[in-house]
């Protein structure tokens, strides 16, 4: 049962970010006039699930337009840098703690971050505060 349900809602978000248009700059526009909370993860794996809901519970993200980024991540603040490059949102690029993502903003006005954790592909939601 895990596993269909799992199953689905990568399909529904695959099919949430086809459905997805906008240049990149829109979208930009939009990563920068919203601040974001973390809402749901979505894992091939329950375990990679599982971790990353407990880690990024309670966290936020804003994002200024002189790409720099400020929050909270696992109950501390966190600071930093962010860049663009066509669908990939970099946050501390060329650091130790580069972090990469592909990232869409869905007609829902939901922040959808794409990555590898553990081994498994994931996609993390955060919704606009």
């Amino acid at each position: 049962m895990k596993k269909i349900f799992v199953a689905l809602s990568l399909v529904c978000i695959t099919l949430t970010l086809i459905a997805i248009t906008g240049s990149s700059s829109e979208m930009v526009n939009a990563l920068t006039a919203n601040s974001w909370k973390f809402k749901s993860v979505v894992s091939e794996t329950s375990s990679a699930s599982g971790y990353l809901t407990t880690i990024y519970e309670g966290a936020q993200y804003s994002f200024a337009a002189d790409n720099t980024f400020t929050g909270s991540f696992f109950e501390l603040p966190v600071s930093g840098t962010w860049s663009v490059s066509n669908d990939t949102l970099y946050l501390n690029k060329g650091t130790d703690k580069e972090e990469m993502y592909t990232f869409t903003i869905s007609h829902e006005h939901e922040l959808i971050l794409t990555g590898t954790e553990k081994g498994s592909k994931v996609h993390m939601s955060f919704a606009k505060e």
